[in-house]
């Protein structure tokens, strides 16, 4: 069973370390082992967005969330919230079996893709998750991480954010069978995962894209023109440099419904981006800004179909003011909505 986390953030990252445990090469720790942040004045009526954050190699969920405090901002905005940790080295170090070039150094090859969607699954079981609004961020091998739920199960997620991180360096690795709203976060100054592209110190045989080779590949996966990018003023994104360092590109159009890019360059940036509370508002409310779009408004499981699943979602709603089963947008759940809901009933188109 997930067991759900209290919503003071200093008690969840203490949780958060204390469910890490001691684990073996090769193993990374089961889905009921990770604390759920549920927000205090969360409606279990209304499907909630979840937010995934993936640590960076040598660090536990728990440290990750302790030095980025991501669930402040999440709770504000009605995230679940979960930081997990992954399988830990002959060294006792975590890491994610991402790609090639990081960071299962040891050839284990276990699957986190496997161990994430359990995950996911899980969280699932025990609270009403959205799932139009399942998102990952991860930071350095975590950003590799979610580069790679991105490729593998795209149709989980709908946005993943890498800060520090790179996909694979062969486009063929990635399947990229969903499109993704993709965000890339990088200092220029990176000398562990290059800027540019090069090679992990820790893995040289194995190379990996730079930012702006990562990007490229989900410009191309999304759909977007690679010609058509718009960029927006600078921000203060990190706190280890002074003034408004961070500058943003997107590339929004013709993209698929379902996938956008943007790529936030650190301006003299490092690896080790500390995140200032402007720098943590701007990640969540990319997450925010970014959901699936539903195939069909009435798959209110996306499923694909409408059925007697969304008919149990709208029959736990009912009278209740839930946004996201609000089929008819009039602020109530009542028979409007079942109207429609059967009025569609069937696939999806």
């Amino acid at each position: 069973m997930i067991r759900s986390g209290p919503c003071s953030i200093a008690m969840l990252t203490g949780f958060l370390l204390l469910a890490t445990g001691t684990l073996r090469a090769g193993d990374q720790t089961p889905p009921d082992e990770v604390v759920v942040g549920v927000p205090g004045d969360l409606d279990p009526t209304d499907p909630a967005p979840l937010l995934i954050l993936l640590h960076a190699y040598t660090l536990t969920g728990g440290e990750q969330e302790a030095w980025w405090r991501l669930w402040p901002v999440a709770e504000a905005n009605g995230f679940l919230f979960a930081s997990p940790t992954g399988s830990t080295d002959a060294n006792g170090l975590p890491y994610w079996n991402a790609n090639d070039n990081c960071c299962d150094y040891e050839d284990t090859d276990v699957d986190h893709v496997a161990y994430l969607i359990d995950l996911v699954d899980a969280i699932r079981a025990e609270h009403n998750v959205d799932p139009n609004r399942i998102h990952l961020v991860g930071y350095s091998n975590g950003g590799c991480m979610a580069y790679r739920m991105a490729c593998d199960r795209g149709d989980v997620f709908a946005s993943v954010v890498s800060v520090a991180g790179a996909t694979w360096m062969d486009p063929a690795n990635c399947p990229a069978e969903h499109p993704v709203h993709v965000l890339h976060v990088h200092g220029t100054e990176d000398t562990v995962v290059s800027y540019k592209g090069g090679f992990d110190p820790f893995n040289p045989p194995f190379p990996h894209p730079g930012a702006v080779g990562s990007v490229a590949q989900w410009v191309e996966n999304d759909g977007c023109d690679p010609d058509s990018w718009a960029s927006s003023p600078p921000f203060d994104f990190t706190s280890e440099l002074s003034g408004v360092e961070t500058d943003v590109i997107r590339y929004v159009e013709p993209c698929d419904p379902n996938g956008s890019v943007e790529l936030w360059r650190i301006q003299g940036g490092s690896h080790f981006p500390s995140l200032t509370d402007e720098g943590r508002a701007r990640l969540v409310e990319f997450l925010v800004d970014h959901p699936k779009v539903a195939p069909c408004p009435a798959d209110l499981d996306a499923s694909g179909r409408v059925d007697a699943g969304d008919l149990g979602i709208l029959i736990i709603a009912w009278n209740s003011s839930a946004s996201s089963v609000d089929l008819n947008g009039d602020g109530r759940i009542d028979s409007g909505d079942l109207g429609i809901l059967i009025a569609a009933w069937g696939p999806c188109p």
